[in-house]
Order: C-alpha cells, then sequence, then structure tokens
C-alpha cells in the first residue's frame, strides 16, 4: 500500500492500451471483409439469417453473423484463406459457398424456401443462432474450441453474452434473473452456482428466454420482463451423472474442497455442490437468497431480509481470515405426469474475523472527526430450505405450492475503540443473534377459456428473531438519561440490550384476466392483507455480584403488538394502440392498524389510500422498444418503529420509535429504452428511475458531541430520488467496447436538534472495457471504471473518488494449458481531508488438463501483491465514512481435480 499519482496509473494503463491496440492491429491487419444481403427467392430480406464461415485451415477461427432486419450481414475473414460460407434460414434451404478472398467484397445470396419438414428440423438443429420473438437459441459447438472447463468458459464466448466475475450472466446488456437446466430450475435458477459449476462439456444448446413467465398461458397476460437462460444438455447426457470434485492447498495452510456431482435423467435430477475453504470464498452472491426464496407477492410492511444473506458476500474484502462450510442440495423428480417436486436445502457456517478502521465525520455545527478501530470475531449458522410442488392436470390449469424454512444464528465477539480529541472510550460486545422463518406460498391459475383466467395466489409467512446484545463499556454512556450504578466490584460497565420479535402475516389475492378482446383487456383483483407482530426489548445492568438493576423508570422496556389489515380491490385495463400496449391500473386499499404499548392501547387507526398505476410499452421494431411504468405506492413499516420507549442501540446510539408513524407515500416512475442490433454486435439499454416522496418518515436526531439519540417522525416534506443507468455495447470487427455509467442523486430534509436541515447525495460511475473477441487465442480486456461521491448539506461537504484501471487476460495453449490473470489498479482519494490512497490486487491460474485422463492441476495464486486493506467509503444521512478494511494476505493454492 502506497501513495500513487493519477499519471502513474494513467501511464501503466496507456502501456496496457499499447500493447492492445499492437495485437488487435496486427491482426485487423490480416482481415478482410465479405459483405451483403441475404434475401428469399422474390427479394425480400430475410432478418436474423445465419452466415457462418468456416475456414478450410484448422488452425484458423471460425466467423459468425447475423443478418439485421434489412437482410445486411457482415463477416470478418483473413486474407488469402479458404472458406466454407454456409447460410441459413429456419424454413429455408441451406446455402454453402466456397470462397478465397484477397480484398474485401461484396455478395449477395437468395435462400429458396423449403417445403421439406425434415429440411426444417436440420436447419434447426444446425443454426448457429436461432432468434424467434423472445427467443434466442445458440449452438454452443459453433463457437466453443473444446478447451472450456466450466459453463461461465461458453457463455462468454457467445455473441451477445456477458459473465462477470460474481457469476452474474448479460444478455445483450439484460440482466439475467434465473437458470436453468434442461427446463428445470437449477437452484432455484441461481446463476453463480450455474457458471462455476457446470462442466462445459455436457452443454448442448443455451436459451436466452427474454419476458419469461413460468405459467405459459399467463405470457401476454401477467406481464413479465424476466431474461431467464436455459441450457440444454447434449444427447447421451439426459441419464448420466457427472460433475467435478477440487481438493487444494497452499501457503499459511489454506485449503479448499469443492465436491460437485449432478445426477440427471428424464423424471429425476440430484445435484450436490460443496464447498469447504479457508481463503475467503463465498459460495453465494447477494442476488442468490432472493432467487431461491421466489417471486411473491409483495408486502405492505418493509422487514429484513434473514438467513444465508450473512454468507452470500465475498468476504476476502470483509475480513483477513475467513473459514466457510457450504452445502447445497437439489432434488426434482416427477411424481407423475401432472405432478413435480422440487427440494432445495442449503446450509452454510462460517467464521470469520475482522478489523476496520474508521475515519467519521459529523456533517452537524460542530463538525467533528472520531476515529474507530472495530475487530469481531464471528461464527455463524445458516439454513435455507424450500420444497416446491407443481401439479399441472392439463395445459391449462397450473398449482404450485412453495413451502420456505430459513434459519440462522451467530456467536458475535466484538472490540472497539472510538477516540475523539485523544480521549478513548473502550467497548467490548457479546452478541447471539437468532433468526428463524417459516413461509408458505400457493399459487392456481386457470384458463377456462381465450377469453377468462383466473390466477389466486396466497401466502402465510412467521417470522421470529431474537438478541441479547451484552455491553462492556470503560465508562458510562449516556449518562444523563441512563441510571447506570457504579459497580463497587469492577470499573467497567455491564450494560444488557435483549429483545425478540415475532410476526405473522398472511395474503390472498385474486385476480381475472378478462380477455373481451384481441387488443383490449380487463383485469379485476381483489385481496386481504393481514399482518401481526409482537416486539419486546429491556435494558439493563448486569452487576459483578449478579445484580441486575433495570432501565424500565427511566423510559426504556418495550413490550409492543401490532395489528395490520389491507383490504383492496381495484383492476388493470390493457389496450393496444398501433404498436403501443398501454395497461393503467387503480387499486383501492383501505388499511387498519392497532397497537398496544405494554398492555395499553396506544394506536387505534384507519385510512383509505387510492393507489394508481400506468404502464405503456411501445414497440418500435422487433429489437427496439420503450417502456415507462408508474406506480404510487404505499408502505407502511415494522412494530419496532412504533415502540414509542428507548433502546440502546449501540455505545453512542438511543433509539425512540414513534407510535404515530403511518404509511409513506411515494411515486416511482421508471423509464426505460432497449435497442438491439445483433447484425452489428450492438446493443443500448438505457433506464431512468425517479422517485418522489410525499408523505415519508423522516429521522429526528438530538446529537452531543458523536451522542445521538434518534427517533422518527412522519413527515410531508417531499424528499426526491433520481436514478440514471445505461449500457452501450458494439462489436468493431474482432474488438468489442462496452461503456456502462450511473448517476443518481437524492434530496432530503433531517432534524438535527429540532432543526431542519437539508442533505443531498450524488452518486456517479462509469466502467468502460475494451476486448478482442478472437475465438482461438489470448483474449484480453482492459477497462476503466471511476467513481464519484459527493454528500453536503447547507454548511459541510465530503467528497470521494476512486479510479481503477483493469485488465483480464486468458489463454489456452498447446492444448492442454489455461493460463488466467486479472489485474487492477485502485487510486482513492478522499478529497474533503485531502488523501489519497493507492493499491493493486492481481490473481492468476495455470491450469494443466492431462491428456487421455480425467485428472487436471492448477495452481493459483489470489492477492498477489499481499495487500493488507483496502478503503471504502460512505454516507448515512449526516454522517460520512472513510474505512480501512484489513482483507485476507497472498493465497497461493495447488489443486488437483478430478472429472466424472
Amino acid at each position: 500500500m502506497f501513495m500513487i499519482t493519477y499519471s502513474q496509473i494513467i501511464r501503466q494503463f496507456v502501456f496496457l492500451g499499447i500493447i492492445f491496440f499492437s495485437f488487435t492491429r496486427l491482426l485487423i491487419a490480416q482481415e478482410i471483409k465479405l459483405q451483403g444481403i441475404v434475401q428469399d427467392s422474390i427479394g425480400q430480406p430475410l432478418a436474423f439469417a445465419n452466415i457462418l464461415a468456416k475456414p478450410e485451415i484448422k488452425t484458423e477461427s471460425v466467423a459468425f453473423a447475423i443478418s439485421d432486419e434489412n437482410g445486411q450481414y457482415l463477416l470478418r475473414l483473413k486474407k488469402d484463406t479458404p472458406y466454407i460460407i454456409e447460410i441459413s434460414y429456419l424454413g429455408y434451404i441451406k446455402v454453402n459457398d466456397n470462397i478465397l478472398l484477397s480484398e474485401s467484397k461484396s455478395k449477395d445470396y437468395t435462400l429458396i424456401e423449403s417445403s421439406d419438414m425434415l429440411d426444417e428440423v436440420v436447419i434447426r438443429t444446425e443454426i448457429a443462432v436461432l432468434v424467434e420473438d423472445d427467443l434466442i437459441t445458440y449452438s454452443t459447438d459453433k463457437f466453443t474450441t473444446g478447451e472450456e472447463r466450466k459453463l461461465e468458459d461458453v457463455l462468454a464466448k457467445l455473441p451477445g453474452m456477458e459473465v462477470d466475475s460474481d457469476g452474474n450472466v448479460t444478455v445483450n446488456g439484460k440482466r439475467v434473473t434465473k437458470l436453468m437446466l434442461d427446463g428445470k430450475d437449477f437452484f432455484g435458477g441461481d446463476t453463480k452456482l450455474g457458471v462455476k459449476n457446470i462442466p462445459a462439456d455436457v452443454v448442448d444448446k443455451v436459451e436466452a428466454i427474454d419476458n419469461y413467465n413460468e405459467v405459459a398461458f399467463m405470457k401476454g397476460l401477467n406481464d413479465s420482463d424476466k431474461m431467464v437462460l436455459n441450457i440444454k444438455l447434449k444427447e447421451g447426457k439426459n441419464k448420466f451423472l457427472f460433475g467435478e470434485n477440487e481438493v487444494g492447498g497452499g501457503i499459511d495452510k489454506r485449503y479448499t474442497i469443492r465436491p460437485r456431482l449432478f445426477y440427471y435423467s428424464p423424471k429425476t435430477t440430484v445435484n450436490f455442490i460443496g464447498n469447504l475453504n479457508n481463503t475467503s470464498e463465498a459460495s453465494l452472491d447477494h442476488n442468490a437468497v432472493r432467487r431461491f426464496r421466489g417471486n411473491f407477492s409483495d408486502s405492505p410492511i418493509q422487514t429484513s431480509d434473514m438467513g444465508l444473506n450473512k454468507f452470500s458476500r465475498n468476504t476476502s474484502h470483509n475480513s483477513h481470515f475467513q473459514k466457510s462450510i457450504f452445502g447445497a442440495l437439489n432434488f426434482h423428480t416427477e411424481l407423475s405426469k401432472a405432478l413435480e417436486l422440487d427440494v432445495y436445502s442449503m446450509v452454510a457456517k462460517q467464521k470469520s474475523e475482522s478489523l476496520r478502521e474508521t475515519s467519521i465525520r459529523y456533517l452537524t455545527e460542530e463538525n467533528l472527526e472520531e476515529f474507530r478501530e472495530d475487530a469481531r470475531n464471528i461464527n455463524g449458522l445458516g439454513s435455507y430450505n424450500k420444497l416446491k410442488l407443481r401439479y399441472r392436470p392439463e395445459h391449462l390449469t397450473d398449482f404450485a405450492y412453495h413451502s420456505l424454512f430459513n434459519f440462522s444464528s451467530q456467536d458475535y465477539h466484538g472490540a472497539l475503540a472510538s477516540e475523539i480529541a485523544n480521549q478513548v472510550k473502550h467497548t467490548n460486545t457479546i452478541q447471539n443473534p437468532y433468526e428463524i422463518s417459516l413461509e408458505q406460498h400457493f399459487r392456481y391459475s386457470k384458463q377456462s377459456s381465450y377469453e377468462h383466467t383466473w390466477e389466486v395466489t396466497g401466502e402465510l409467512v412467521y417470522k421470529e428473531e431474537d438478541n441479547l446484545a451484552d455491553w462492556l463499556f470503560n465508562e458510562p454512556v449516556f449518562g444523563d438519561l441512563i441510571p447506570a450504578l457504579e459497580d463497587t466490584e469492577n470499573d467497567n460497565y455491564n450494560f444488557i440490550h435483549d429483545f425478540d420479535s415475532k410476526s405473522l402475516s398472511g395474503r390472498v389475492n385474486a385476480q381475472h384476466f378478462w380477455a373481451f378482446h384481441p387488443t383490449r383487456h380487463l383485469y379485476p383483483l381483489a385481496g386481504v392483507y393481514f399482518f401481526d407482530q409482537t416486539y419486546r426489548s429491556s435494558d439493563y445492568q448486569r452487576l459483578t455480584n449478579g445484580d441486575i438493576h433495570s432501565f424500565k423508570q427511566a423510559g426504556f422496556d418495550n413490550d409492543l403488538k401490532m395489528n395490520l389489515i389491507d383490504l383492496y380491490a381495484g383492476f388493470q385495463y390493457k389496450f393496444q394502440l398501433n404498436k403501443i400496449t398501454f395497461r393503467p391500473g387503480l387499486v383501492y386499499h383501505h388499511y387498519t392498524w392497532k397497537a398496544d404499548q405494554l398492555e395499553e392501547q396506544i394506536v387505534n387507526k384507519n385510512k383509505g389510500v387510492l393507489l394508481p398505476e400506468f404502464e405503456g410499452v411501445y414497440r418500435i421494431s422487433s429489437s427496439d422498444n420503450l417502456k415507462l411504468e408508474y406506480h404510487l405506492k404505499s408502505e407502511f413499516v415494522e412494530a419496532s418503529r412504533l415502540a414509542n420507549r428507548l433502546r440502546l442501540v449501540h455505545f453512542n446510539q438511543l433509539f425512540k420509535g414513534n407510535e404515530n408513524l403511518e404509511n409513506r407515500l411515494y411515486h416511482d416512475v421508471d423509464l426505460a429504452y432497449r435497442r438491439l442490433r445483433l447484425f452489428k454486435g450492438y446493443h443500448l439499454n438505457l433506464n431512468l428511475n425517479y422517485k418522489r416522496f410525499e408523505k415519508t418518515i423522516s429521522n429526528q436526531t438530538h446529537i452531543d458531541g458523536i451522542d445521538q439519540i434518534s427517533s422518527s417522525i412522519y413527515s410531508e416534506s417531499p424528499e426526491n430520488q433520481y436514478i440514471f443507468m445505461g449500457t452501450i455495447g458494439r462489436h468493431f470487427g474482432r474488438v468489442g467496447i462496452t461503456l456502462s455509467g450511473l448517476a443518481s442523486y437524492m434530496e432530503y430534509d433531517r432534524y438535527i436538534n429540532d432543526t431542519r436541515v437539508k442533505y443531498d447525495a450524488q452518486l456517479y460511475n462509469y466502467t468502460l472495457y475494451i476486448e478482442n473477441l478472437h475465438r482461438k487465442g489470448p483474449k484480453l480486456r482492459l477497462g476503466i471504471r471511476q467513481n464519484f461521491s459527493v454528500s453536503k448539506s447547507t454548511n459541510f461537504e465530503s467528497k470521494f473518488m476512486s479510479l481503477m484501471p483493469s485488465a483480464r487476460f486468458s489463454y489456452s495453449f498447446l492444448k492442454q494449458f489455461t493460463f488466467k490473470a486479472n489485474y487492477s489498479h485502485t487510486i482513492y482519494n478522499n478529497q474533503s481531508n485531502k488523501q489519497s490512497y493507492s493499491y493493486e490486487e492481481a490473481t492468476a491460474s495455470l491450469y494443466y488438463k492431462i491428456p487421455k485422463s480425467a485428472w487436471g492441476i492448477e495452481i493459483s495464486g489470489e492477492n498477489l501483491f499481499d495487500n493488507k486493506f483496502i478503503h471504502h467509503n460512505s454516507f448515512d444521512q449526516f454522517i460520512s465514512y472513510d474505512q480501512r478494511v484489513y482483507i485476507q494476505p497472498r493465497t497461493v493454492l495447488l489443486t488437483i481435480s478430478y472429472q466424472l
């Protein structure tokens, strides 16, 4: 870790760029263009025809193109190299052409319609990329070389697909939300588990399904914006056992064990994935748990996520030591022709040690700065289990039942030192949080005729959580409010905060989809939602002799029971005018909520809210569309925010709820534009989101030094949030360029010491990368990412900036070797205090596949520059954080793998 200037980073990036462009220019100089139009026998252009150029010299790469809506195509070929050109289109006879070009040439091709159904079957089998409405089918053997190990290596070679280091997949810039294997959800649809574990040699085709709806006959009625990948297995692989097992060890007693077994048959599948390591490798990504849970109805009560979310983070950047055990089992079987059973079970056990050093700036009149050192030791256990039954007695009836059981617990030990003006406060903490939830969901869909379709959904959710926080302070905290006693046997102060919460919620929703005209539909709906919660908290002091000193008389301790009932009814009206589809809607909600605190009723209210909504989709063409969505949304808070007595949250934080809180009300507008040109390797995705909070729940804080007493107030002061995101990608021959960016602006009010203070927070970032797209030979990607964040109020401002050039390299050579490396160089600048930091990160691996054997050997390294820590910055209301996080040291592993 050392200081560095912008010029040093720019010089490194320019140096890498020169290497890239020199390499690319050398290849381009040897290229020529073959372009023209693909048309039918009467001269009409054929859109999305496949043009494949197969070199007769085996060492050269296959070239591929897709015709655009005008039938135009463009191939980039190697000069003076013989090719066999194959032009194929569904329903037409395939055309073959032998060419040898020394210069660029234009040539049109005419296809003759086929009358033989067998020809269509053959074409469908051989075509490289088949585009049909919302479905794109890739024949992977047209793009792979046989050197790929995992599914992620295959996907990275398909046109328009990208896989990032976390296992997230995008298709033409759109994020994939679910992964399936032969039409069955793979571990609930998690992309990371799939792309990192499914062997490449079992993949036959990849289907990208846009606007996916699980219930086929609901498509066009219950609209969806999901992008799903379906991996189709090779023939002969539909009843087999496959997988790969890895065992590795390295310096400083590092190890990794990864068993992966998959059994597939036409009626039954069993998948098992395990991961035991002390290298800070996370088996899940942060979206995994949400995908496992499924897309159930939104709740008007805002609650926190539970369970395996704690284990789904890449802890190599959050802890300097971590050991984890992860196991996941997925079982699917067809109990009969109409009934399917899915079972998912995941268990994660984790031990981590972390150290953080944080400079904290309080944007208040005192403008204080605090330095905080926080050491933590956490042992956690979590389990996520899901059972799913799906019954389809006939193709227009669909019933699904989901049952989920979620459990997590932790053993937390922390030591914190807070320093202000050379005065230090010490806090030792022991906590044992425990969470459990049981959810049941059902859905019944029925289409009685073309005009009438029904869907009824229901849910019942039970959640329970409790925690006992045991704090040991070296001096009293909040002496004016907490009547602490001096412990005659100990100079420290032992405070306890104990809380538990139990909630039960449920919903029944019914909707009728009435298609009374081909372009005009009416969707009436009605339902009821209820939420019951009990929240208890107690704060007290424990003396060395075992005596308990309660703080109840000082305004602490809560015992609150809350009940909310939401009755609602409304409709959506869908109609089409030319290329534009409209769907306005209106739903009336009647809320009744009550709350009892310490056996006394403190809330008994009811109100009605009318929530309009609108969706408009302009389908400019088959590959261009513009979508506008608007919703007026209403949300309530859970019981802990209504509990109106004090509770100790941290050594410098007290919180008091407010029984007068009601539903926050806000407008949510989303405008999205998407454009795709497969012919040019071009995609554009733009999204603008605006939220305006008319009635909101704001924080009110009394602050003395760094000690904070917070509450919530129901406010009609408007708050605004603007978020713009965009991605554009384009292929220029064998070079691909992608630019993405984000701009976020928020303005809001907070009440500090009874004074209304206006704040705004701004965040801007962009990412640019360029890569060569060669099917064979070395692949190099160069990128640069820059972040800017500004947080300010009337008198204070906090600014942060980070710049990160990066490079990613992969090369398969000598048939058996694969080398991969990643490099990034980050400069971090806190412009408020004029401090700058820099660090380099690098990973590398070399894999050797033993010829004619199932065995492989790999040597890999993480954190090759042996960084001790990295930096983060963030902003929360009126506080800015500049944090140094100590990370796991350099790791080098030798891994042996065996592939079934």
